[in-house]
């Protein structure tokens, strides 16, 4: 639920120029004089009366100048913004219908009050969810504005910016960031670069990336567009408290709060200051402080806030407004929160009442209202009255989005925990059941994996409620159907966006036809379709109920089934003509048996789901075992960010002392319950989660760990590498993307390198900047307000002479001399110093060397300014420009085109969490590699130190390329055994040096021999 009325107030704005629209040649001063005062009470913010004096503008334009006057237009238009301020859509329509022609009849199709009442009208449509009715008013007001004042026009600007905020809403947003830079395009050339319109479009296109998690762009952009509109209206005019207010957001959605609530205060006092104490905007700025209060669990900060803000917005709209209910469950759930369930349950009530009474007995908000207090009564013990009204909102939901909805799942979830709670544990497991068919349905059939990824994070909660349902089923005799159950499952909870670039990685090796590539272009759309349905849907089944139309919600259920008819029809036929593509790119889960038959002697994977209740799966060829693991994901994170934290340098560059008894602890928790299955295991697969992507799993300490006296004691640690060969797999049936690349063309050409580019004049011993590591809670409650969405790229310039202050690697022109050596390939394999550029590994045929090499400082998102994207540095031009900007970026790296057995990211960083939600330990670049075309990857975990990295990364490709039968894992740990045995290095035995790499992708299979592709 949100506070949508501010949310209308502000479009409003941004697309009207209303009450200063008011004709110089008015026909009566009291028709002046009334439009005067309908506009001030309209920003007091007191909209009941706005509307009558509305009204009586109206009837003296009419009765004084006739009805088709163009001043009775403009009364229509005004009174008809009220309307649908206050949500009375129904009242509005008809209005901006007969304003518009009346403008149409008087000035002819193709004038600029035309476009301005389509504009409007769209707008009406647009608030609604009729988004079908509003795109064609949207366009034909931009080719009015286009064709009467020029392309560049201001008003041109505006009307981008009102289509591109539809196209976002729909989720088009590659359409909607175009128009929003079309639109601050046209307002900096016509209106300078401090132009207050300009600071608008700046906000506009900041608003676009952080709903889609480009924080660090969103900031930029807010920053800018707070310093115009400061500059051009002073620091206490309303725009700057929108302002401040949306840049504070930015930082609460990402849980900055020390840095988000000056910025919420100081948007609350203007807001005080210029509207007064009691109006709706104030009472919207106080609720995003209590919210920000409260997300800390600050409640007794919040609480006040809450109180005051629903105050003023019983008395700005009545007792039984919706926006008056909204408050009402936010102030409940607080006190919820504190087990405070007397004060909570009479707020739950009355804001139900309200929506009972405001939007009738089947309404989406009723079935969310519903669901709010049936938590309430689960979290009293009182199982019964909590069951009804789970069970009301659950028939709400099917009846108005049908049966196969996400809601749908969050209602059969939470009667699965209450059904758990009573030990109805059958019961639990059949509702569980179908809320998990529900998202797999969605994932597998998704069309693309970005939906998937979202689908799936969106039922963690109720995807580890399966496992831990699965894991006490006492059937022991369904011992390995419960096992396979579950280890599907656990697939459908780690869907993420490496095992996407994987997939979509395969799919170009192993098809490019133009049939499949028009199949999965037909599913796209589809899957498109499907998601644009469902919101239509939402939106239009949330309408007050006198404009809700059985009718045209129907037909949206018809579409949407239409849709998922179509995506099963080409799944069909994509299985019977490309059955390869599917195998490697459909994200439906495999089998434990597959998994088995895929593995080799002397192979295992480990695979992990941690949150309060955690699990592993050890699945060997010849077994399966699923058991619980008596570890949480928060202590785990806490354990692993301590270690990590020790693989930094201290401020005088020195290493600093490990937790080796720490690490022992850890192999304890999450290592040794797999240890009985692991007979004659020598190459263990990883698949991590959660903090364990952040932990190589080579440093494990397997034994009581003596005293560290020195640094030549690490070497008695018994460290896990001298057991086990480790590879990291980004997910389970990855396995089968890596293996299938047996069948397919080899690269010719055995080596290429780049590396020692030419920046700084301060030789640097470590790549790149000390590693942070932040380990998100797992399966927290969205905020009231939250939205998440994918993210996009923006292209984007880096500062050059910021990447020039960075410090000179010469030593990594040795180490990729050394890499060409072990793989005997000639120095004309290599790019250094100046032939280091973009430009040339953009120009390069890079799809016929086996192995690739960057050795250079890798950087994460935000450490360049203005640069959102992880991406390794290179040689900078004189001037940077999108071709070459001296920094290769996660997104230009995908659009290469490899065919890598390996690629050795000889970098800071490149295997450390990236930014993104949801984002697991491959960072960015790895994903954007994978995606480009390689099998396999060697990456860093923290900065590493260059004397050691030359040894460790040249160690192993010459014992790879002495026997590549060995797998790159195994070439890999006999690597950073020689490293720790160095003589006379004593220091790298610390896990700093040898540890910082991973192998990720395939690790077991031997040297690729040119096996053609399946026919």
């Amino acid at each position: 639920m949100q506070l949508t009325q501010w949310a209308r107030l502000m479009a409003a704005l941004t697309a009207f120029t209303l009450w200063q629209s008011c004709p110089v040649q008015a026909q009566e001063a009291e028709w002046k004089r009334l439009q005067r005062e309908a506009g001030e009470l309209y920003r007091q913010g007191t909209y009941d009366q706005a509307v009558i004096i509305a009204r009586q503008a109206l009837s003296i334009a009419e009765k004084t100048l006739g009805p088709d006057h163009l001043d009775v237009a403009l009364s229509l238009n005004n009174l008809a913004f009220l309307y649908g301020t206050q949500g009375q859509y129904a009242r509005a329509e008809p209005l901006h219908k007969r304003s518009l022609a009346i403008s149409e009849k008087a000035l002819g199709p193709d004038h600029v009050d035309v476009a301005l009442s389509l504009n409007n009208l769209a707008f009406l449509y647009k608030t609604q969810g009729q988004y079908a009715k509003a795109e064609p008013l949207y366009k034909r007001s931009l080719s009015i504005y286009e064709r009467t004042l020029g392309p560049d026009h201001p008003d041109v600007a505006v009307s981008l910016n009102n289509l591109a905020a539809l196209y976002d809403i729909q989720g088009q947003y590659a359409k909607a960031e175009l128009l929003d830079k079309r639109s601050l395009a046209i307002r900096e050339k016509v209106l300078g670069p401090d132009h207050p319109d300009v600071a608008m479009s700046l906000n506009n296109l900041a608003v676009l990336y952080r709903t889609h998690g480009q924080y660090a762009q969103a900031e930029i952009l807010y920053k800018r567009s707070l310093a115009i509109i400061e500059k051009a209206h002073g620091p206490a005019h309303p725009n700057v408290a929108q302002s401040l207010n949306n840049l504070a957001q930015l930082y609460s959605a990402q849980s900055q709060y020390a840095q988000a609530e000056p910025l919420y205060k100081r948007s609350l006092a203007i807001s005080e200051k210029t509207l007064g104490s009691n109006h709706p905007n104030v009472a919207q700025s106080l609720n995003n402080l209590a919210q920000l209060h409260y997300n800390q669990g600050q409640y007794a900060q919040a609480e006040p806030l809450y109180k005051r803000s629903l105050e003023i917005m019983e008395t700005a709209f009545g007792a039984d407004h919706p926006d008056v209910a909204t408050i009402l469950n936010n102030l409940a759930l607080m006190y919820e929160s504190q087990g405070q369930y007397s004060k909570a349950e009479p707020l739950y009530k009355h804001s139900l009442e309200i929506y009972e009474k405001a939007v009738g007995q089947e309404h989406l908000e009723l079935a969310t209202s519903l669901n709010n207090l049936a938590g309430l009564y689960f979290a009293e013990g009182q199982y019964a009255r909590a069951e009804l009204l789970f069970e009301r909102s659950l028939a709400t939901y099917e009846k108005a989005l049908g049966p196969d909805n996400p809601n749908v799942a969050i209602s059969l979830n939470n009667l699965a925990f209450l059904n758990d709670s009573q030990g109805q544990n059958l019961q639990a497991l059949r509702q569980v059941r179908r809320a998990s068919a529900i998202y797999r349905q969605r994932i597998v059939a998704g069309g693309t994996r970005d939906a998937a990824n979202r689908e799936a994070s969106q039922n963690r909660p109720g995807f580890f409620n399966h496992l831990s349902l699965l894991s006490r089923n006492p059937d022991k005799e369904a011992a390995d159907k419960i096992a396979d159950e579950a280890f599907q499952i656990v697939q459908l909870e780690q869907a993420s966006g490496t095992a996407s670039a994987i997939a979509k990685m395969a799919s170009r090796f192993a098809g490019g036809d133009d049939a499949l590539a028009g199949l999965i272009k037909r599913k796209q759309d589809a899957s498109e379709r499907r998601s644009k349905g469902e919101t239509l849907l939402v939106s239009a089944a949330s309408k007050p109920p006198l404009d809700r139309k059985a009718a045209d919600e129907q037909r949206l259920r018809d579409d949407i089934a239409g849709a998922g008819k179509e995506i099963e029809i080409v799944d069909a036929e994509l299985t019977r003509r490309f059955p390869e593509y599917q195998e490697l790119t459909r994200p439906e889960p495999v089998s434990v048996s597959q998994i088995r038959a895929l593995l080799n002697p002397g192979e295992a994977m480990l695979v992990y789901a941690l949150g309060s209740s955690s699990f592993i799966w050890v699945v060997k060829p010849d077994s399966a075992i699923f058991q619980t693991l008596q570890v949480d994901a928060k202590d785990i994170a806490k354990k692993v960010a301590t270690v990590r934290a020790e693989m930094e340098f201290d401020n005088n560059d020195r290493v600093r002392r490990v937790s080796v008894g720490l690490l022992h602890d850890l192999y304890q928790s999450i290592f040794v319950p797999a240890l009985p299955h692991l007979a004659g295991v020598k190459h263990v697969m990883v698949v991590p989660a959660g903090p364990l992507q952040s932990l190589p799993f080579s440093m494990l300490v397997a034994s009581p760990p003596p005293e560290i006296k020195n640094d030549a004691d690490y070497r008695k640690v018994d460290w896990l590498v001298k057991h086990y060969a480790f590879s990291v797999l980004p997910s389970v049936s990855s396995i089968q993307a890596f293996r299938q690349f047996t069948k397919t063309n080899v690269a010719q050409e055995p080596f290429a390198g780049f590396g020692d580019p030419l920046i700084g004049n301060k030789s640097g011993t470590t790549r790149g900047k000390r590693a942070r590591m932040e380990v998100a809670a797992l399966f927290r409650n969205p905020a009231v307000n939250a939205i998440t969405r994918t993210s996009m790229r923006a292209a984007e310039i880096a500062d050059v002479e910021a990447l020039r202050k960075a410090e000179r690697l010469p030593e990594t022109a040795d180490e990729l001399r050394g890499m060409a050596k072990a793989l005997k390939s000639d120095q004309n394999s290599l790019w250094l110093q100046e032939k280091a550029t973009e430009t040339n590994v953009k120009r390069l045929d890079l799809s016929k060397y086996r192995t690739l090499a960057f050795a250079t400082h890798g950087l994460m998102a935000g450490e360049i300014k203005g640069i959102g994207e992880a991406g390794l540095i290179l040689t900078p031009p004189m001037q940077g420009s999108l071709e070459d900007d001296g920094y290769l970026s996660a997104s230009e790296v995908a659009k290469l085109k490899l065919n890598a057995d390996l690629v050795v990211l000889s970098a800071c960083n490149t295997a450390a969490a990236d930014g993104t939600p949801g984002a697991e330990g491959l960072s960015g670049l790895a994903k954007a590699f994978f995606y480009a075309g390689a099998r396999s990857l060697l990456v860093s975990h923290w900065p590493v130190a260059s004397e050691a990295t030359v040894p460790l990364t040249t160690g192993m490709l010459k014992e790879y390329e002495a026997n590549p039968a060995q797998g790159k894992a195994e070439a890999h740990r006999k690597a950073m055994l020689a490293l720790i045995d160095t003589p006379d290095h004593p220091q790298y035995a610390h896990p700093l040096f040898w540890a910082p790499f991973v192998v990720v992708g395939e690790g077991g299979a031997g040297k690729l021999t040119g096996i053609d592709k399946n026919k």
